[in-house]
């Protein structure tokens, strides 16, 4: 009889007098021996140790082991000091980034490379969060600085940045009269900080007297141009070093930044789904998660577009939690079409699964890719080979063809930006695509073409350099742990294609043989919709979070910005469930047709009256309210336009009641829905809708966590 049997009422006395005796004269010994074995079998449980065992090695194929080495001036024998890591590199110069999600990190490792080519500059490429800031008044004036940085959020630095701007920012005085400098940002027009960083960090340098040496430069990725402003930035660079330095212009030949050599020693072999890789300290380990379910929403009701809710398992994993508001941070695969693709024209069909070794010519750079792979591994998991092809990237082609056909071909594309603009809107360019395009034109007699039609004179390491590497997609969670504490669910939106359309009399050459078909749902996207059995995904922390139950929500969603407010609304209402009183929800939702695109209405409607709220309508624990936007013979409304049209009642929640206003989707309609709740404090409280009496307002709301957004686009 178990001795857990405690709630059986059929033992007696007697029973139990027995048990006691046994009990006590049993020996210590024994008892430490159960002790220890219950403590063997709770620790293996918890931590997985009797589950399916992985080889133990699988990680070590998409990890980077170089990383392990920690930051590049933790390395032995590196420096902290600018000044003095110039001088142990020998640079001619120092670039430093800020990069969130590696773009402007890559931008700073091309520059170095072109400069490099076109001037012999050598450059120190330099993570700010790897030096000392005060070093910086000792860099010397014929060592040029050049600040590339990135804006994301609401006008937030990226992490790697954020001491650095505190510090610049904080300066008095002139301690930077010394330094000279030059600057680019990325940034996105449809947030209202638009590039907010650069901006930030320009006024502090001008203002510690650092000189500035050329125009500020501005991306702006909400017009996709962000190559297009790089490239003219750099016309700006290139005409000082020729103008002020007197330094000559070469015409660029390629040189690796990368060795690249065969690996003796097998790797094991690479899994389809396992993508470990080494995260920020905001991301919990990269795990391998089982997809359980994936349902379409829209139930086929939309040809052009559909949305999927997919639900992850997280029971195998014990360790791995999340909370109401998080992201998970998926980690795609290209598509084998893509990765053979690229292979075949490359001509690495014969080497594609042999093992190489990659390593960074100037040990200063850092690389983003594990040390050791395959063609196969890299093309597969780690480098964006989906991408659309640059503009700049294609012209630099002409150095790996001797077809003069092909070179004019390439130019003549390279030489019309807006007919350029227009083709790659209208096609899927991808490298590999365009460099089979190219080969396959019959127009031309090549030897290039004749000879296995490859591109067999394109080095490797041109294209690894030329394409930026794999990162995670982020989706917001829309499960709350409190309902389902070992699922996570997330919301994900398909663009099915559109045919390629004709522009005749521009580049003829190329419209030809490209005309195909537009993909215009993403790589993450279409990895899902394929119903994958695994997953490689991690958390990420974030600060999208729920205040306590007693703050009411105003909550703002268009699309599939609703994903956070499902788990929000849902864990509300789960409240009241349990007899508790929490305060009232307001959702305000736009999407097209209600009867197409109108995410989890019968979710929320079957929750809200499971609640049987025994108050009047004013204190419903959740309220919907919803604008569409093609839904005849009614006018096309708008989440804002709903918002001005509820004016009282957001007045009252927002200004009286002091509730949390939550944004979710795309950046311009975050932008559109701010104005018109400025404008209804404003009139609130005797101010002007753009003085600086709101903006002080909002910022104040931002820090008492009471105003937050989370948008994209």
């Amino acid at each position: 009889m178990s001795l857990y049997a405690f709630g059986d009422l059929s033992l007696t006395l007697k029973t139990i007098a027995a048990l006691e005796k046994t009990c006590y004269a049993a020996e210590i010994d024994d008892w430490l021996f159960i002790i220890t074995v219950v403590a063997i079998l709770f620790v293996g449980v918890k931590f997985d140790f009797f589950g399916e065992r992985q080889d133990p090695y699988y990680y070590k194929n998409f990890e980077r082991p170089q990383d392990s080495l920690g930051t590049t001036a933790e390395l032995k024998g590196e420096s902290r000091s600018v000044p003095e890591r110039i001088e142990q590199v020998n640079a001619d110069l120092a670039i430093f980034f800020g990069s969130q999600s590696g773009n402007a990190e890559g931008l700073a490792n091309q520059l170095s490379q072109e400069l490099q080519g076109q001037f012999r500059l050598k450059s120190l490429v330099a993570d700010l969060s790897d030096y000392d800031h005060d070093t910086f008044a000792s860099i010397s004036s014929s060592k040029p600085a050049i600040f590339i940085m990135s804006t994301y959020g609401e006008g937030d630095p990226s992490d790697n940045a954020t001491n650095f701007l505190k510090w610049i920012t904080s300066l008095t005085g002139r301690p930077l009269s010394n330094l000279s400098y030059a600057a680019f940002g990325l940034g996105n027009s449809n947030y209202k900080h638009y590039n907010a960083v650069i901006h930030a960090t320009v006024e502090a340098l001008d203002a510690a007297g650092a000189c500035r040496l050329i125009p500020v430069g501005m991306a702006d990725e909400a017009r996709k141009t962000t190559k297009e402003d790089f490239a003219l930035w750099k016309e700006g660079l290139r005409t000082w070093f020729m103008d002020q330095r007197g330094l000559q212009y070469h015409e660029p030949v390629y040189e690796p930044s990368m060795v690249i050599s065969e690996h003796n020693a097998e790797l094991n072999p690479l899994g389809e789904q396992s993508q470990r890789r080494i995260m920020t300290k905001d991301h919990a380990a990269v795990e391998e998660l089982k997809v359980t379910d994936i349902n379409d929403l829209t139930a086929g009701n939309d040809a052009a577009r559909s949305c999927l809710h997919i639900n992850i398992d997280l029971s195998s994993k014990p360790l791995l939690k999340y909370k109401t508001g998080d992201h998970i941070a998926i980690w795609p695969i290209n598509p084998d079409e893509e990765v053979e693709r690229l292979i075949h024209i490359l001509g690495l069909g014969q080497k594609k699964d042999m093992p190489i070794n990659i390593a960074p010519v100037d040990s200063s750079h850092k690389l983003k890719l594990p040390s050791q792979s395959t063609v196969y591994s890299l093309f597969k998991f780690h480098l964006e080979i989906c991408e659309p092809v640059t503009r700049e990237l294609s012209s630099s082609l002409t150095q790996f063809t001797s077809d003069p056909a092909m070179k004019s071909s390439i130019e003549r594309l390279m030489g019309n930006s807006a007919a350029w603009t227009s083709f790659t809107s209208h096609n899927y360019t991808t490298l590999g695509r365009l460099l089979e395009r190219l080969l396959s034109d019959s127009s031309s007699s090549s030897p290039d073409r004749r000879s296995g039609c490859t591109w067999h004179a394109i080095p490797l390491s041109f294209i690894i350099e030329s394409l930026k590497p794999m990162s995670p997609r982020y989706y917001s969670i829309s499960s709350s742990p409190s309902l389902t504490p070992r699922q996570i669910s997330i919301t994900v939106a398909v663009n099915h294609g559109v045919e390629g359309r004709d522009h005749p009399n521009q580049i003829d050459l190329v419209h030809r043989s490209m005309q195909s078909t537009v993909f215009a749902s993403g790589i993450t996207t279409r990895y899902l919709s394929n119903k994958p059995p695994t997953i490689s995904a991690s958390v990420k922390r974030s600060a999208f979070k729920l205040p306590p139950p007693t703050v009411p929500l105003l909550l703002v969603a268009a699309g599939t910005g609703i994903a956070p407010f499902r788990a929000f609304v849902l864990e509300r209402l789960q409240l009241r469930k349990l007899g508790h009183d929490p305060a009232p929800v307001v959702l305000f939702y736009g999407c097209r047709h209600p009867e197409i695109d109108f995410l989890y209405k019968e979710e929320f409607d079957g929750a809200i009256a499971e609640c049987h709220p025994a108050v009047s309508k004013e204190r419903m624990p959740v309220e919907i309210i919803s604008a569409y936007s093609r839904h005849p013979p009614s006018p096309k409304q708008y989440v804002q336009d709903l918002i001005a049209s509820h004016a009282e009642q957001t007045e009252k929640m927002v200004v009286d009641e002091g509730a949390a206003v939550f944004i979710c989707g795309s950046a311009s309609m975050a932008r559109e829905v701010g104005k018109v709740v400025d404008q209804i404090v404003a009139k609130k409280k005797g101010w002007n809708p753009t003085g600086k009496e709101v903006s002080g307002w909002r910022r104040e709301r931002k820090l008492a966590r009471r105003w937050c957004e989370d948008v994209w686009g």
